[in-house]
């Protein structure tokens, strides 16, 4: 299930996200710059690919898998603590990642937090940054039981 899904995709990419929305086991969230439009936040092209992150569960690697995904090896776009793997399927256009990621609270608390204080940033340098030192912030706060 995609969490909260409400875009109607690109048609070469309409049976891929409709298996992910399909299936029980899973649920998806919608992320980067498709999440951030549906949040009014900023424009996008119809051409973007579509981002999706999922918590890291017993059988979701052999699902992606089994959906036309590969694991990237080198995920130099996502190199924050709480992403572990990138899936990706480029066998459509525009194509689909999704991150396996070991929290997803955590990472719905940021994406959150990012979309109101960080929409009007368009340097994705900066944003990288941005993203990475909330993670650490909110990543001690959480370790310590403070958060």
């Amino acid at each position: 299930m995609i969490f909260d899904f409400q875009i109607t995709p690109a048609s070469s990419t309409k049976l891929v996200i409709a298996e992910l929305h399909a299936t029980p086991s899973f649920t998806f969230y919608l992320t980067g710059s498709r999440y951030l439009a549906q949040q009014g936040l900023r424009g996008v092209d119809d051409c973007a690919d579509w981002d999706f992150f999922v918590d890291n569960t017993g059988g979701i690697c052999s699902y992606l898998r089994s959906l036309g995904f590969s694991r990237l090896t080198t995920p130099e776009v996502y190199q924050d603590v709480n992403t572990i793997w990138i899936y990706r399927n480029n066998q459509v256009v525009p194509w689909i990642d999704i991150q396996v990621v070991l929290n997803v609270n955590l990472k719905l608390q940021i994406q959150g937090l990012f979309a109101e204080v960080f929409a009007a940033i368009t340097s994705k340098e900066l944003t990288k940054k941005l993203w990475n030192a909330i993670y650490a912030l909110k990543g001690e706060v959480m370790v310590n039981g403070m958060g």
